[in-house]
């Protein structure tokens, strides 16, 4: 009744609103035309004085009794008064009015006039998009007031509105839409974009998602699919070229290396530059990193390549400090925030993914083979050199150094399961990457173990968040680059006169020793060198690692816009490390020791993080306010415990353990640190009108290297505004959207530790302990970044989007060594003094269109940084003697790792943090020409003063980025490309230097090397001078410049037919570092030995970086099939080696356990379809029958309390929409198209044609266009639903047709025996005589629904039907026979269900002898003299009551006589009957006259009921429905059909309509409970006339209670994921998608049985 009053209400539909008055008036007037005044004269009640109004005019009242009996009596005074004034002056003054609809006067609650106060509740509701993901920050306003709400991270607002106002409800790039507030608690929206820019929701710090449009920084997100399409073992490097603002260079160490990513440049003189990451919102600390340099060679992985690409579900990059500000002292490099996968809601979802790649060599430098072993060219005075002589073409022995190489291989594997429910969703991974490098016995592997679960409790307000993840990694002979233990060194400098292949039989037995010792004929040389193969398999270094994670959340909703959340996270990695140097090993390395030489480290890591959020998300009028406050904290550990020393002279040769090291020798270490960090943070985002935002953020931390500091925390704020300018003002056409943005931020790096109070070092050569590091800073003062940016983001054209940002940082309080004098107790002084600026420009242009089937996606990248060293040291203050200095120049310590050889960084005021400078040169004259000395010998010289080589840092970073997608294919590839910066080789130096690069052979072919352009000179003796020490580095420097195609793929995704439809596998050919386009270098520029500030760039026999090309497969496997298969496994496991029987068998010819087997698959799909046509599944059966069919049929009402959202008042839950329409075709469609896989016997496919038809004729009966013919064509295995409609007209036209070719086999194969299926399907055990029946009665159910919009060919397909034989006795009835009938739950387990209202009038008032066979009595309990006493009766329940306590229903109310034992009712004799007899009532040709038929399907349902005197039943004329009487008082009512039992005899309309309706009548009865067949005839004939739902709460005002509701709209899921088809389908439907509209079928005019 209430959204009747709202419908009314509303000002855009007051047109409507009259005219459908005016048809009301109109029908009603011969109804009360006679009787339209009132005579009431007395003190009454306001309900005595509404009955006298239906007695006197023979209309009936509807009214809530609860809600008028303590209204006060009423003095009327009314003679002759009209009906309107006679009601006008009974409801005066109780806040109640009426509405007239034919024979009924409605009472509704009044509306207030604007002056008075509304009747207010609260709402909530959902906003969504038209994928069905939650909207963050939509506005939702009361029009005309100032209640307003925004939407939270769920899409979920909750608010106060005056029932009958309107929601505005609106969104930056979606159409704004508007909601009437009605009876409804609860809502659910979706919005439609208006352009192809969707506010993404992204992931900013700490986890707290962020609409983009208010962001006021730059955030760039990356899916998981960007990341496992070319998978990598540390998925870092596949964020290369897929986000501007960031330079991430690939570790040379290979597999599950470590990487280094610098955002926006450079900022710290000596602390880390490296990003920050985060996983699910909490900080992880990078442990590893590092690496080697110039002597060791040991790689480096990091914390950050244990995670597995497989549960990303997408990552953020904040390149900029204000985007990272809520980290405070870690945010000044950005961040990279890692959201992990959760579980899905539904059916268990299988992944596999394996893949392979092999590996080669990318890019190496040029060598020679032509000039052999030897010095001057001559053989034999050197075997190191290759400066021997030209050797012929036999002597030369081929060998190149790519020969060392392997082909490496990495196997990638993993599996995933999701599965949930909407209150616990879980996800699993396993994970295994393993690699075999290209340098022998080079080895990485990794096993991952995640566990994820997510739970709502308490009325889905408090959920929980927990995660475990376990890693085991192992790696062997990581190698970066360097000298010792390097197998790349004697690989590239081999003598290229000796043969290889001799020396890669490494060892030899040394009879005396008993041990086999190293093979190196060659000699060490000035570089230690060894065999190659030695150092792989003899020179070992190992490296395993434990690490667990575990992680909890928990959050509560106190208030609709309140929640409080708290995260905790451990974090704990046990590493130990194994470096074992065989006997014979280079002494060099071994410590003087010729037995071998033994390291091991123990390490733990861990960290401990915890926080609490207060989250807050409100709307005062125009404002939104979303603020986050709290508090967190984070420990972290260090532990380290080694020893290492050689193994004793007289000790085992190698024997690696501690007890048998040399005790003079050996050193024990003992290192470790902690540190922990107290903050509390807040930020808020204030947005007015969806157009404006303001961003505040602050941070305060408290640090533990702030111990012994004056000032022990420091305070980080960040400001920024946001403005979508499309919004404010209107735009050209061609732009969709467009927003600018600002920002401020002053954030931090991590303090250094143990500057404020030093420590002491352990010499462990001395044995004794060192001074202190360095001298306490009086007060540590953070390294702090301010950072300005403004950006752009804009939608164009439609298809492009534009994103640009230029940003200007300085970093000052550089915590830095400028190498001033300190007194000798101290090793060190450091300073914070001076900034660095950094400054530079991002962008991003994508352009994405589909063209048909063919779709292209691109998208370009481009940044540029400067970088600037502004101040070094000014006017600093010596602590120690006062002495004031300045420092405009810094020279760094190769020795350091900052720097190699003779190429130094120097830092200088004006410079760059990645300046290269030499002080070595050869000697030149004053004019700069290089000087030759007599002997034609170049010199080289030391001091020639600061030489800039030139910046290792880009001057720019481009990528362009291209998917295509065509059908099953799908390809893509990626080019970047750096622009400007220098490298340094010194691998190239050590080439020339010993003759082994071909540029010392070109040297040697052109008779010298030209210098000064007219002066030759001995190569080898300028190379002696240019290359040595690791070369000159003016000569050695190449531009970083270098053009790729970094990344390219091309797959398909197998049609699931081929595969029997088991499982989608899409199948990629995949590579990375195709083809180097462009490179001066000898070297791959983009490759680093370290992740340090000052060593990119650098080359010092560093492991090239890899080409990989491999294979992907992706397989989702469905559950059914992963059953199977697992099945067929376990079954195969028993099995041993008995052949005989297979082979001793006729080929071509099936077993008898192949046809058991197909036997067994065709009836498992027969019973699956048989069980979803009247369906066995409970829930799927109380959705259809029970609460949709149920309610509009007539036949039941829910009584749960707690449902507040249902279909008897026609406003369902999303979900409940949704289950009729998915799960009968998503369960039936696997299963017909597996029974077409598997069998092509005739009569199998014409049952499941006749099944088929069975379930989809009730689903297009209750929504109309459906998705039919399309659901079988292409690959589609029926689960997908985003297929194209076909219009109801059509489903029917195919079924028929269908019907029609299942009874031609059928009639084919009327002679098979009941045994070729009798244990395949339960309904009528392969009987096809029955089948043949049940068939005919379907066309028959078919023709005659068709009868109203088109009779002829009804009438002609009816008659067909019953002359080829229908259901004509009880015997022959469709009843599927089950083990356990689950829909008895509903009524005696749940007691969910009670009968209606409308069964027990007309029952009752017809005296029908079923009642008692159908329905078990209520007990009412009423009191009688002053006593309760019990009174057994039938009693039903109004549609669309609220209930206020279902314990107070379940015994008062009737309900069925159901037990698990009973079969399904499909069909009876009594329905097909009665359908004969409208036929026949119609003129069609029957076999029979209507009175006849209509008196036999009584007796039929007599019979099948087991009651008596159907032939007493059918000749009474005088019963007919009473009056409703609630047991409760509450919804009684008067009978709403005069019509009797008995035939009435004549002809006319008028008769005509009311045997139709004793016909339908009855069949109502007798079909109980199919309550959607019921449903579908009385809309198609308005019969049985039904009582009025109490309440109307329609979301669409669509459904007119009078004739009740005419279908279900579809669900919201179908706009989500088939957006263009559903379009189609609600055009197919000829009005809006809502309960109102009715089907192609219901083309009666309703106004024939109204009056």
């Amino acid at each position: 009744m209430q959204q009747i009053y709202e419908f009314i209400a509303n000002k855009q539909t007051i047109s409507r609103v009259f005219m459908l008055f005016l048809c009301c008036l109109l029908l009603s007037i011969p109804t009360f035309a006679q009787n339209s005044s009132a005579r009431i004269t007395k003190n009454i009640s306001v309900i005595e004085a509404l009955k006298e109004v239906e007695k006197q005019t023979k209309l009936s009242v509807g009214y809530n009794e609860s809600q008028l009996k303590n209204k006060p009596s009423i003095s009327l005074a009314l003679e002759k008064a009209t009906l309107e004034n006679s009601l006008t002056e009974i409801l005066k003054g109780t806040g109640y009015t009426y509405q007239l609809k034919g024979k009924y006067v409605i009472i509704v609650p009044q509306e207030k006039k604007e002056a008075e106060q509304a009747s207010v509740k609260r709402i909530a509701g959902q906003v969504l998009d038209e994928q069905g993901e939650p909207l963050i920050g939509v506005n939702v306003l009361v029009e005309g007031t100032s209640i307003g709400a925004i939407t939270d991270m769920d899409g979920n607002f909750s608010l106060e509105a005056p029932v009958g106002s309107t929601l505005s409800i609106s969104y930056v790039g979606y159409t704004p839409k508007t909601l009437k507030v009605g009876g409804a608690n609860k809502y659910s929206v979706q919005l439609a974009s208006d352009t192809k820019l969707l506010n993404e929701v992204v992931v900013t710090a700490l986890g707290i998602k962020r609409e983009q449009k208010a962001l006021s920084y730059n955030v760039q997100q990356v899916k998981s699919d960007e990341l496992t399409q070319i998978k990598d073992a540390n998925f870092v490097n596949s964020l290369n070229g897929k986000v501007a603002g960031v330079t991430i260079n690939t570790s040379s160490s290979g597999v599950g290396g470590a990487s280094r990513v610098v955002m926006r440049g450079t900022k710290s003189i000596e602390q880390s530059s490296n990003a920050l990451y985060v996983i699910d919102g909490i900080p992880m600390y990078n442990f590893g990193g590092g690496g080697d340099t110039e002597f060791g060679s040991k790689g480096a992985t990091e914390a950050i390549a244990d995670i597995n690409p497989e549960d990303i579900e997408s990552i953020s990059v904040l390149t900029g400090a204000a985007a990272a500000a809520m980290y405070g002292s870690n945010a000044a490099n950005g961040a990279i925030v890692i959201t992990t996968k959760k579980g899905h809601v539904g059916k268990l979802q299988v992944g596999v993914s394996s893949g392979i790649e092999w590996l080669k060599p990318f890019k190496m430098p040029d060598f020679q083979g032509r000039y052999g072993t030897g010095s001057n060219g001559k053989a034999g005075n050197s075997s190191i050199y290759s400066w021997g002589p030209k050797l012929n073409a036999a002597a030369q022995t081929g060998y190149e150094p790519s020969d060392f190489f392997d082909t490496g291989a990495v196997y990638s594997n993993s599996v995933t399961l999701s599965t949930g429910t909407d209150k616990n969703q879980t996800f699993f991974s396993v994970a295994t990457v393993n690699s075999a490098g290209m340098v022998p016995n080079n080895r990485y592997n990794r096993y991952n173990f995640t566990f994820r679960n997510t739970t709502s409790f308490l009325n889905d307000k408090m959920k929980l968040d927990v995660s475990a993840s376990y890693i085991l990694q192992n790696d062997r002979n990581m190698t970066n680059q360097g000298q010792y233990s390097n197998p790349l060194v004697s690989a590239y400098l081999f003598p290229r006169g000796d043969d290889f292949s001799v020396i890669k039989n490494f060892e030899r037995w040394d009879e005396a020793r008993k041990i086999s010792v190293q093979f190196w004929p060659q000699g060490e040389g000035d570089l230690r060198m060894q065999n190659p193969y030695w150092i792989a398999y003899r020179n070992l270094r190992l490296n395993n690692k434990k690490r667990y994670m575990a992680s909890a959340g928990l959050s509560y909703q106190i208030l609709d816009w309140l929640n409080v959340a708290g995260r905790v996270r451990i974090d704990n990695t046990h590493s130990e490390y194994e470096g074992k140097l065989y006997a014979s090993t280079s002494t060099t390395l071994t410590d003087g020791s010729t037995q071998g030489h033994y390291t091991v480290n123990n390490g733990q890591n861990s960290q401990t993080y915890a926080d609490v959020l207060i989250n807050i998300n409100k709307r005062i009028q125009d404002f939104t306010i979303v603020a986050n406050i709290g508090a967190s904290y984070s420990g972290i550990t260090s532990k380290e415990l080694g020893y290492a020393g050689p193994i004793r002279e007289t000790g085992i040769p190698n024997l690696f353990n501690v007890y048998d090291l040399d005790n003079a020798k050996k050193r024990a270490t003992q290192t470790g640190w902690r540190e922990a960090t107290e903050s509390i943070f807040a930020s808020a985002e204030i947005g007015w009108k969806s157009m404006l935002y303001l961003t505040l953020t602050g941070r305060n931390d408290w640090a533990s290297q702030l111990t012994h500091s004056p000032q022990a925390s420091f305070f980080y704020p960040s400001v920024g505004l946001s403005a979508v300018i499309s919004e404010m003002v209107k735009m050209p056409e061609w732009v969709d959207y467009l927003k600018v943005r600002g920002s401020f931020s002053s954030v931090g790096n991590p303090y250094p530790r143990f500057l404020t109070y030093p420590t002491y070092s352990y010499d462990a050569t001395n044995m004794d302990w060192k001074s202190q590091k360095n001298f306490p800073i009086g007060k540590l003062y953070p390294e702090r970044t301010d950072s300005w940016e403004i950006g752009l983001d804009a939608a164009l054209f439609k298809d492009f989007k534009l994103s640009g940002s230029f940003y200007y940082a300085n970093t000052y309080n550089q915590t830095f060594d400028p190498e001033l004098p300190v007194s000798a107790r101290y090793d060190k002084l450091y300073v914070q003094t001076g900034y660095v600026r950094n400054y530079g420009f991002e962008a991003m242009l994508a352009y994405n269109h589909r063209w048909g089937d063919f779709g292209w996606d691109t998208s370009f990248t481009y940044s540029t940084n400067k970088n600037e060293i502004v101040e070094l040291v000014r006017n600093y203050v010596h602590p120690e003697t006062g002495v004031i200095y300045n420092v405009d120049k810094l020279e760094l310590k190769t020795n350091e790792g900052r720097g190699f050889g003779k190429a130094k960084f120097i830092l200088k005021e004006g410079g760059t943090l990645g300046d290269l400078y030499t002080h070595a040169d050869l000697k030149r004259d004053i004019n700069g020409n290089v000087l030759i000395d007599d002997d034609g010998n170049v010199t080289a010289v030391d001091n020639a003063g600061d030489i800039k080589l030139g910046s290792v840092l880009p001057k720019a970073n481009l990528a362009w980025n291209n998917s295509f997608t065509y059908k099953g294919i799908n390809a893509g590839f990626l080019v970047t490309a750096r622009l400007g910066g220098i490298v340094y080789s010194a691998t190239q130096a050590y080439l020339d230097l010993y003759g082994v690069s071909e540029t010392s052979a070109a040297a040697r072919d052109a008779g010298g090397v030209w210098v000064n352009d007219r002066s030759q000179v001995n190569p080898q003796s300028f190379y002696s001078v240019v290359a040595s020490q690791s070369g000159l580095p003016t000569y050695y420097t190449y531009s970083a410049t270098n053009v790729r195609l970094q990344e390219a793929h091309i797959g398909y995704t197998i049609p699931r037919r081929w595969l029997g439809n088991v499982c989608d596998i899409n199948v990629s050919l995949v590579g990375r570092n195709l083809w180097m386009i462009y490179c001066k270098a000898p070297f791959d520029p983009e490759a680093v030995a370290t992740t340090n500030n000052y060593y990119q760039g650098i080359d010092y026999f560093m492991m090239p970086s890899t080409r990989n090309i491999g294979f992907n497969v992706k397989i989702n496997f469905r559950i059914y099939y992963l059953q199977r298969i697992i099945l067929s496994v376990l079954l195969l496991l028993p099995l041993s080696g008995c052949f005989d029987s297979d082979i001793n068998r006729k080929m071509y010819e099936a077993d008898d356990d192949e046809m058991q087997r197909e036997n067994h698959i065709v009836g498992a799909t027969l019973r699956v379809m048989q069980g979803l046509v009247s369906p066995t599944r409970e829930h799927l059966y109380q959705f259809m029958d029970a609460m949709a069919g149920g309610a509009y049929g007539g036949y039941m009402e829910g009584i749960v309390d707690t449902w507040v959202m249902k279909f008897s008042t026609f406003n369902p839950e999303q979900g409940w929409l949704k289950s009729p329409f998915a799960d009968p075709i998503t369960d039936l469609y696997p299963q017909y198209l597996k029974m077409l896989s598997v069998t092509d016997d005739p009569v199998a496919l014409a049952l499941g044609k006749i099944l088929r038809v069975c379930v989809m004729h009730r689903v297009t009966d209750i929504y109309g266009p459906i998705p039919y013919s399309q659901m079988l064509s292409n690959d589609n295995l029926g689960e997908n639903l985003s297929v194209p409609y076909d219009s109801q007209e059509q489903v029917y036209t195919q079924m028929l047709k269908e019907l029609e070719e299942a009874d031609k086999v059928l009639e084919e194969n009327k002679d098979l025996s009941s045994e070729a299926f009798r244990k395949l399907e339960d309904l009528y055990y392969g009987n096809i005589s029955k089948w043949r029946k049940f068939l005919h009665s379907m066309q028959l159910r078919i023709a005659m629904r068709m009868s109203y919009v088109n009779p002829t060919e009804a009438q002609r397909i009816a008659q067909n039907a019953v002359a080829a034989g229908v259901i004509e006795a009880n015997e022959d009835n469709a009843m599927l026979h089950v083990a356990e009938n689950r829909s008895e739950l509903l009524f005696n387990n749940w007691n969910d269900y009670r009968i209606s209202a409308d069964l027990v009038s007309v029952m009752k008032g017809y005296e029908d002898p079923r009642l008692d066979a159908m329905f078990v009595k209520g007990t009412n309990v009423v009191e009688v003299d002053g006593e309760p006493k019990e009174v057994n009766d039938f009693y039903g329940v109004r549609i669309g009551i609220f209930t206020e306590k279902k314990d107070d229903m379940i015994n008062l109310y009737s309900k069925q006589i159901i037990s698990s034992t009973d079969p399904y009712l499909w069909m009876n004799a009594a329905e097909v009957t009665f359908l004969r007899a409208e036929g026949a009532l119609r003129g069609w040709d029957m076999g029979g006259e209507p009175q006849a038929l209509y008196e036999k399907a009584i007796a039929l349902s007599f019979e099948e009921r087991g009651a008596t005197g159907a032939d007493k039943y059918v000749k009474d004329a005088e019963k007919k429905p009473v009056k409703y009487v609630d047991p409760m008082g509450a919804y009684s009512a008067d009978a709403v059909s005069e019509i009797t039992i008995a035939w009435e005899q004549g002809a006319g309309k008028e008769i005509f309509e009311r045997n139709l309706e004793r016909i339908i009548t009855q069949k109502w009865i007798a079909i109980f409970p199919l309550g959607l067949e019921a449903w579908a005839e009385h809309r198609r004939t308005g019969y049985p006339r039904l009582l009025p739902a109490v309440e109307n709460k329609d979301p669409n005002n669509s459904v007119d209670i009078a004739i009740g509701p005419r279908r279900l709209p579809y669900p919201a899921d179908e706009y989500n994921s088939n957006a263009a088809n559903i379009a189609k389908a609600v055009q197919m439907l000829g009005g809006a998608d809502a309960a109102g509209t009715p089907l192609w079928w219901d083309a009666k005019d309703h106004s024939v049985e109204n009056n």
